[in-house]
């Protein structure tokens, strides 16, 4: 653990204005109180025999988990550093602190530390998991099922593996799968197995491709609340509801922080909310459209360093060549989960519908509007939803099965105020998957479109 014990004065005088963060929140806010009194119950369960070692760990622990779960992630970092300095023997506080960069944004830093967390406690089934977890996120899906089916012999349900698997599973559309490891679980369930079985049944749909007692909801009547294998990331709760959404889908913010391109469907009069990945809520109308594809403006533009400066790929690739889409699944309010790089190709344009991109990689109803750029980074285009209407069709289903779509984004470049220069990236070196999608996922957002006057 010779990595946190470097530059020690910094760090504590970082620490030290991390804990008076978390002092002047719980004052300023008495909804804290709660988390403030199990933070402390769970300290007196576990003092009795505890080394003064030990319980200052935990203290600092539940600090840094506090303070994560308030959408502070770089502060929780230092707190999760401070306790990894105190008690290096325990993998709690690398977990924490690679859940903390992923939060912030730093994928790469994030990945770094679930290799060290799960390379230095090979027995821990919660470090396994979080990293197949974030291998998954950045397009490596073979690689992680393979590693969570090996770890499931090993650790079966309950376990924070089986956990990990079923939200993999649920993300990459493998219905079938997903609502057997669901089905399986013994009851009662932690509460984020709960919350899977409704991500579930939103994400893939039910009845017909899960087990019926998912799908009916009897699956999850019995719940356990204090326990959380398999926690969502942090996402601060919404002040609106989303029960009524008309639409829902993906947004990838431009032009400095100001705007939005989407290509999720719009009703005339709605209203249109945007949530990023820390959970910020911007009210956006529309600006201009070009075909399918709207360009939305926030009422409060969002830090101009997460919009990305997008290199539209013109012309756009006509033959077989590799594509990544990147997406959110759009979930009920106060829920999250991470975006996801899937790979697939480009299969060529396609006569009908005309102007269209066919690519292999599967998409879901909520990737409406999510990007997909070419292997150098540059945007081939928006996708098209599964089941989402098409200009001139009126039978998707019909007339073209379950190929996938994409808006070609030379059809919108006209919408991108400020294009990053039509280079190659990295001297025309290829975008390696990690690299591509720290650069992404802090730019996409989701889009939901809410019957007028709510929101």
């Amino acid at each position: 653990m010779s990595a946190y014990r470097s530059n020690h004065n910094l760090r504590c005088v970082v620490i030290a204005l991390a804990v008076s963060y978390v002092v002047a929140a719980r004052a300023a806010d008495g909804t804290d109180a709660g988390q403030a009194l199990v933070g402390q119950r769970k300290l007196q369960a576990i003092a009795p025999g505890k080394s003064p070692q030990s319980l200052s760990y935990r203290r600092v622990l539940l600090q840094a988990d506090s303070l994560l779960a308030r959408g502070a992630p770089t502060e929780a970092a230092a707190l999760y550093e401070h306790a990894a300095q105190i008690d290096g023997e325990h993998v709690e506080a690398e977990i924490g602190l690679s859940r903390a960069y992923m939060a912030a944004g730093e994928f790469r830093r994030a990945m770094a530390y679930a290799h060290l967390a799960s390379g230095e406690h090979p027995d821990s089934d919660a470090a396994l998991a979080w990293l197949a977890y974030l291998e998954d996120r950045a397009g490596y899906v073979d690689s992680a099922l393979k590693r969570l089916r090996v770890a499931l012999t090993r650790w079966p349900a309950p376990s924070s593996s089986a956990a990990a698997l079923t939200e993999l599973l649920i993300d990459r559309g493998r219905g079938d799968e997903a609502g057997g490891l669901l089905a399986a679980w013994p009851m009662p369930v932690p509460r984020d197995i709960s919350r899977l079985t409704l991500r579930a049944a939103r994400r893939i749909g039910v009845p017909g491709k899960l087990p019926d007692q998912v799908a009916s909801g009897l699956f999850a009547v019995v719940v356990d609340s204090t326990q959380d294998l398999w926690p969502a990331p942090p996402m601060p709760a919404a002040p609106v509801s989303f029960a009524s959404a008309l639409a829902r889908g993906n947004g990838v913010l431009v032009n400095h922080g100001r705007q939005i391109l989407t290509q999720v469907n719009l009703t005339l009069g709605a209203s249109i909310v945007v949530r990023n990945g820390a959970g910020q809520l911007r009210r956006a109308t529309v600006v201009r459209q070009v075909a399918s594809v709207s360009l939305l403006a926030l009422a409060e533009p969002y830090p101009s360093a997460l919009a990305l400066r997008l290199v539209v790929r013109d012309p756009p690739p006509t033959g077989l060549s590799p594509c990544f889409v990147m997406g959110r699944a759009v979930l009920v309010a106060g829920t999250a989960a991470y975006p996801t790089l899937t790979p697939g190709m480009v299969l060529g344009m396609r006569s009908k519908p005309g102007s269209l991109i066919q690519i292999s990689a599967p998409l879901a109803r909520d990737d409406s509007g999510s990007a997909v750029f070419d292997a150098d980074g540059r945007l081939i285009g928006l996708a098209l939803g599964a089941g989402q209407a098409i200009a001139g069709v009126t039978d998707r289903e019909r007339e073209l099965g379950s190929a996938h779509f994409v808006t070609p984004s030379a059809t919108f470049a006209s919408l991108i105020a400020d294009p990053a220069p039509p280079a190659p990236v990295l001297g025309g070196m290829p975008v390696s998957s990690d690299e591509l999608y720290e650069r992404l996922a802090v730019a996409m957002v989701e889009v939901w479109v809410l019957p007028p006057g709510e929101g």
